[in-house]
């Protein structure tokens, strides 16, 4: 399959404008997946079905409501041209606009499934030896949650790279400024280009499906290690002599090079881990030589990789 020099120009332009969007709305779709998740507030329904909306209504629809936004006479529009002199509305940035409006449900949801499903009691544990919320966020939450958000980050860029009615509203179709992969395809059609068609689909079809296998495996990685965590908490301490570990209990991880006691890997989803599972009775242990355990267990490594 060989495409021209034109048309790989339109796939270059679709993917690193679909990257772009993916990087603007990163650090607002985890934010707000993170209140969703953590907390709880008046109106927080509401906006749960407001982000939604995007994937339920035509997307020609939230097309037209963003070309009345960041049109010229526009809220949105007015206000960047006549501050910063920015034309949006049928430029490559009304490309990002439309990616970034369509796929933001996409990550918000996955990202708060990820949120979701971790441990509070290993936050806790971080707080109670003295890391700060920002620590605590960068060393426990994030990389607990890093391949639910990674799942949606991958969902997000597949499904700007489909986009199609909105863009075609608020960017058109001007060749060589705004024309993406879908208007390229609906652009061949039109014109009887068929084999230009095909090819064209071709190239969507591997991009998406290198996308969704992506977010298969990302996704599947997430159940292993919530399975190992659930796993560890429940206490199901094969080879400890302890049945539960109880109170009085330590788990923690420990290096595996300086272990001397039978590790638990049973409860990881690597056997080859640099890290592996300790239960330890510290039931005659005094106060600092608890907090000294409990210190060297590099939170870094809560959730193995």
């Amino acid at each position: 399959m060989l495409l021209t020099p034109d048309e790989w120009r339109v796939v270059a332009f679709t993917l690193a404008t679909c990257a772009l969007s993916t990087l603007v709305i990163l650090p607002f779709g985890l934010a707000l997946a993170w209140l969703l998740a953590r907390r709880r507030w008046r109106g927080k329904t509401f906006v749960e079905t407001f982000i939604t909306l995007p994937l339920v209504i035509p997307p020609v629809a939230t097309g037209l409501l963003l070309l009345k936004l960041f049109g010229r006479r526009g809220p949105l529009g007015s206000f960047l041209f006549e501050h910063f002199h920015i034309d949006v509305v049928f430029t490559w940035r009304a490309v990002v606009v439309a990616a970034a409006v369509m796929s933001f449900p996409l990550l918000v949801r996955a990202a708060r499934v990820g949120f979701e499903n971790v441990d509070t009691q290993l936050e806790e544990i971080a707080r109670t030896l003295g890391a700060g919320p920002l620590r605590i966020l960068f060393t426990v939450t994030l990389p607990l949650a890093s391949r639910a958000i990674g799942a949606g980050i991958v969902l997000s860029f597949a499904r700007a790279v489909g986009e199609f009615g909105a863009t075609i509203l608020v960017a058109g179709n001007i060749p060589g400024r705004t024309t993406t992969l879908s208007l390229k395809i609906y652009e061949a059609v039109q014109l009887a280009q068929d084999f230009v068609a095909y090819r064209l689909v071709i190239v969507c079809v591997l991009v998406a499906f290198a996308a969704v296998w992506l977010s298969e495996r990302l996704t599947r990685s997430l159940a292993s290690v919530q399975s190992a965590i659930r796993s560890a908490h429940r206490g199901n301490a094969r080879g400890f002599g302890e049945t539960v570990p109880g109170p009085g209990h330590e788990i923690h991880w420990e290096d595996a090079r300086d272990s001397v006691m039978p590790a638990r890997r049973d409860v990881q989803p690597d056997a080859d881990a640099d890290h592996v599972l300790r239960v330890t009775d510290t039931r005659n242990f005094s106060a600092d030589e608890r907090t000294r355990l409990r210190l060297e267990s590099k939170l870094d490594k809560t959730a193995p990789a």
